[in-house]
């Protein structure tokens, strides 16, 4: 069984060098529609969601509400807009309508904006949002994560974007160093580990990553792919799928368990897809 160490070192050195992210930009797998895993690279929904407010959800900002039409995605697990003008609800505009909680905040601190749309607002002591703990969050076999983020300051500490991991799962985080990185649990003591670019303090970022167990990670920001691990010691990913967590546990925004540290800036549009998103999908949410 090869080490966490070792996952670390070969993702880190696919991602250096400009060269390297020119290689992995534009490119799809094999097929262009076709996965090992049997997805379709096509599914992104141009129609809306019946998922209409009925007057018992927090306000938002604007009459008209979320916007919809990526709502009813193929393969949507959940979607957070943070569009909310009150309360303390962070509502899933997903199929399965998995509403997450602002957990020790003050509920107006956390509400931020993006382009005229809303956004989570995160500072140290000024909370976090919890979703959770359900078994549709459990992810195994191929997914994909996007959000954008913000960065307002020099890392000091690690702080996590997205969390799922007790000790298997997932999590989407800053490193002490100020390195955004993705750690997949693939089985106890053994993880796959991919860094992004630094990311621009004060600059809203897109970032997003997909796995597909066997064939590839690969990491996004702003719509273009700057690392792509398709192989480790020479030989290819292996074909177990992302463990879950021993116990179910809910996924953080903003927070990682057991530490002082949250997030400092902002987080907006997470969303959470149980297949493989191309190219082509990740750019049309980047340019949201």
């Amino acid at each position: 069984m090869r080490s966490a160490k070792r996952w670390l070192a070969v993702a880190l050195a696919v991602a250096s060098g400009g060269a390297a992210l020119a290689a992995c930009s534009g490119s799809d797998p094999p097929g262009d529609d076709v996965s090992p895993d049997g997805g379709d690279a096509t599914l992104l929904s141009d129609g809306l969601a019946g998922d209409e407010d009925d007057g018992a959800s927090p306000p938002r900002l604007d009459d008209a509400g979320p916007d919809a039409s990526r709502c009813g995605d193929v393969g949507l697990v959940a979607a957070y807009a943070f569009d909310e003008l009150t309360g303390t609800i962070v509502r899933d505009c997903g199929p399965l309508g998995i509403d997450g909680a602002l957990e020790a905040a003050d509920a107006s601190a956390t509400r931020g904006t993006r382009d005229g749309g809303g956004a989570l607002e995160v500072a140290p002591g000024e909370g976090f949002v919890s979703i959770g703990p359900r078994p549709e969050l459990e992810l195994a076999g191929a997914f994909s994560v996007t959000a954008f983020v913000r960065s307002d300051v020099a890392p000091g500490a690690a702080v996590g974007v997205v969390w799922h991991r007790p000790d298997l799962g997932w999590e989407l985080a800053l490193d002490a160093g100020g390195a955004l990185h993705v750690t997949l649990g693939l089985a106890p003591g053994e993880s796959l580990d991919a860094t992004f670019p630094a990311l621009t303090e004060g600059r809203w970022t897109h970032v997003a990553f997909v796995y597909e167990p066997g064939f590839r990670l690969e990491l996004f920001v702003d719509g273009e792919s700057v690392t792509r691990l398709t192989t480790v010691d020479g030989g290819p990913l292996p074909p177990a799928s992302v463990a879950p967590p021993t116990v179910p546990t809910s996924v953080r925004l903003g927070h990682l368990p057991d530490t002082p540290s949250t997030w400092r800036g902002g987080i907006d549009e997470v969303r959470i897809y149980t297949r493989w998103l191309n190219d082509s999908e990740i750019a049309s949410l980047a340019a949201r």
